[in-house]
């Protein structure tokens, strides 16, 4: 059973889990119990179990807020076989697929789950998107740092739309990595056809002209939406800042004595 942790020296998480399994979406059977459908796209929908559980320690103080939430994940799977058709997809297919997604996140709306967004999908292997939303990290209250990044993008400015703007940001965490923000204040669930058109096409060109492995829908309480595009696989709880711990500290420390009093 997955855990958060939370260090109390410097705030940070870390989520104690199990190893993942290669392919989420392959370990599902063909019928679904939701299925999403558009003109250009069909999404089919997969609760993830156990997933994420609540942390045994309390998230309270200047920093952080209380949380009784245990977080949601499921996966929205487009194929039954293992391949990725986002390399052929046009600008129409991928709009499409960010409308259903706007539509599915509106749904997951109505349940408490906690205001921190991620939806992510690897480019290549098996084609589905990975959603995760949970109450960690919650920050408290302020400014949307979207809306102050978009103000200063200076040279880091890869492309600009309408709507849209692609920038690297000003202190990234990977190696590659390129982040997709509206210009205006927005939230996934207020996107329109227009809108998503408009994201699609941009994200279509960035696909074609670097090598990103991951690529991510992110919205945080502050409520406005970023795509992020990195050069590796990255993790939806990487992408939220949280270590992910493969071993429970109590089992490793319970080895470390058997084998001292060897």
């Amino acid at each position: 059973m997955n855990e958060f942790r939370l260090d109390n020296s410097d705030l940070s998480f870390a989520l104690v889990a199990g190893k993942e399994k290669n392919c989420k979406a392959c370990d599902h059977p063909k019928e679904a119990p939701i299925v999403l459908e558009a003109a250009r796209a069909k999404l089919k929908v997969y609760d993830i179990k156990d997933s994420i559980q609540p942390s045994k320690y309390a998230l309270e103080g200047d920093t952080f807020k209380h949380s009784n939430a245990d977080g949601y994940e499921e996966i929205l799977v487009e194929n039954d076989d293992h391949r990725d058709r986002l390399s052929v997809y046009s600008a129409e297919d991928l709009s499409d697929l960010l409308m259903l997604i706007k539509d599915r996140t509106n749904s997951l709306s109505a349940y408490e789950f906690g205001k921190n967004l991620v939806i992510s999908r690897r480019v290549g292997g098996h084609g589905y998107f990975d959603i995760t939303i949970t109450e960690i990290p919650h920050l408290n209250g302020g400014t949307c740092r979207v809306c102050q990044n978009t103000k200063n993008t200076a040279n880091r400015e890869i492309k600009k739309t309408e709507n849209f703007v692609a920038f690297v940001p000003y202190s990234p965490h990977q190696e590659i990595e390129v982040e997709i923000a509206p210009i205006k204040h927005l939230k996934i669930g207020d996107m329109d056809s227009v809108l998503s058109f408009d994201l699609a096409g941009l994200i279509k060109r960035l696909l074609n002209a670097g090598k990103f492995e991951t690529i991510a829908l992110v919205e945080r309480e502050y409520g406005h939406f970023t795509v992020k595009l990195y050069g590796r696989d990255v993790s939806n709880m990487e992408i939220l800042g949280i270590r992910t711990i493969n071993t429970e500290p109590e089992l490793l420390a319970k080895a470390l004595r058997e084998r001292l009093s060897v």
